[in-house]
């Protein structure tokens, strides 16, 4: 066989999964198969033609399947257009997205700041959280999940932190609101939302003065799909509140 025609010749999987162990890194263990060749609506098809039902929404954050011909057509639209510019200008674009949103989110979230990851977004939050207020100490849930950059992983206790130290300073884990496998073996209502008052106790005996702000899921993705029970976040805003906390 010629160098041109070997050169066409389309890589078998166990070969791609070898430049994988070679070429790549990865936080989640050794590549391995499936290598996803195509995918459409929820499922996708490897470099062997087998046709997968991917469960996972591409990881929850291909909730409208995979290559919406909606997304596709507008990303195609947008790259004939305008990819990338200068942080210090704006494209017309992502001008109009902002007011969309912004008219969309509720008072006082009226502000657009467009980012590309979830990790990026905590970045940002913590950073702007740290800036208003003057401090830097962060309460997360132990069971929480914020990314994997420094700061996100920082607030991060769901996952592997073995390795990564040291970590950003004042970053505090308070118990999970987990009803079904409550932390503290209590049952809701009649806790009165014990595992927060004990977090926040724990807080104030290790603060050095300084809380800047709580970050937490809505419901805890990556800790087990836990939903905090009704009225939980209103308690810990008023928490927050009273320490001048975000």
């Amino acid at each position: 066989m010629s160098d041109q025609n070997r050169s066409r010749r389309k890589p078998s999987t166990k070969q791609l999964l070898d430049w994988a162990r070679r070429y790549g890194v990865r936080h989640s263990g050794e590549p391995r198969e499936p290598i996803i060749a195509e995918a459409s609506g929820a499922t996708f098809k490897d470099t062997d033609g087998k046709e997968y039902l991917d469960i996972s929404s591409g990881q929850m954050a291909v909730t409208v399947g995979h290559n919406h011909p909606k997304v596709v057509e507008a990303v195609k639209a947008m790259a004939d257009k305008v990819i990338h510019v200068n942080h210090s200008l704006y494209a017309e674009a992502a001008i109009l997205l902002a007011k969309r949103l912004a008219e969309a989110t509720p008072a006082p979230l009226k502000k657009v700041l467009l980012l590309n990851t979830g990790s990026e977004a905590n970045e940002v939050a913590l950073k702007m959280a740290k800036m208003h207020t003057g401090r830097f100490e962060i309460a997360s849930l132990q069971r929480g999940y914020h990314g994997h950059t420094g700061g996100a992983l920082s607030a991060t206790f769901s996952s592997r932190r073995v390795g990564f130290g040291p970590l950003a300073p004042g970053a505090y884990a308070i118990p999970t609101p987990y009803c079904y496998r409550c932390p503290l073996a209590m049952t809701f209502p009649s806790c009165d939302y014990a595992c927060a008052k004990l977090g926040f106790e724990m807080l104030d005996s290790q603060t050095v003065g300084d809380p800047a702000a709580f970050i937490a899921e809505p419901i805890l993705s990556g800790g087990g799909i836990v939903e905090p029970p009704p009225g939980y976040f209103p308690a810990v805003k008023r928490m927050c509140d009273e320490r001048g906390m975000l």
